[in-house]
């Protein structure tokens, strides 16, 4: 029996907007990036928090190794006090016209969902030119233990959600 495939909507609020752009304005020609925080319903994903990349990230035009120490942390803090959790990674791909996952990028989210150490199926992966400004600059890809491939998703704007004002 064929089946209709669900749509992914991918909800970010503005102010994880913003401090992913105010974070790639740091770094002209070098990558940086973080985590996603938020949560997801069914088939959707909302997200309402974003890290940088931290204090020890190392940062070259094509590479990027986050302050994993700095960033659990942050995520500990967020799910301490919210109803949110994990739900991915985004980083910046300088000088790129044409964004898409690197098979890095790839290899990495597929690493994520199958390991042991993160209680997800879905993740989502954000990537951004060096200078975002539009909803349109912001590159969302999902991967799913459910499909071979990633699929894009358009983000939408979101209201700030409550859980954020409190934060």
């Amino acid at each position: 029996m064929w089946r209709r495939r669900s749509p992914v909507d991918i909800f970010i609020t503005e102010s994880a907007l913003a401090q992913i752009a105010s974070e790639c304005g740091k770094f002209d020609s070098h990558e940086t990036g973080g985590i996603l925080i938020g949560y997801h319903y069914e088939d959707s994903i909302t997200i309402s928090h974003v890290t940088g990349p931290g204090p020890r990230a190392l940062h070259a035009p094509d590479h990027l190794e986050l302050d994993l120490s700095f960033i659990s942390k942050q995520l500990k803090k967020h799910e301490k006090s919210l109803p949110v959790g994990y739900e991915g990674n985004w980083h910046s791909h300088p000088g790129q016209r044409f964004i898409r996952p690197s098979r890095v990028d790839e290899a990495l989210q597929r690493d994520i969902i199958r390991s042991d150490d993160y209680d997800i199926d879905t993740v989502l992966l954000v990537i951004v030119p060096e200078s975002p400004i539009h909803l349109s600059d912001f590159h969302c890809f999902v991967f799913s233990s459910r499909w071979e491939s990633y699929r894009k998703a358009k983000p939408k704007k979101c209201i700030e959600p409550f859980l954020s004002r409190n934060s």
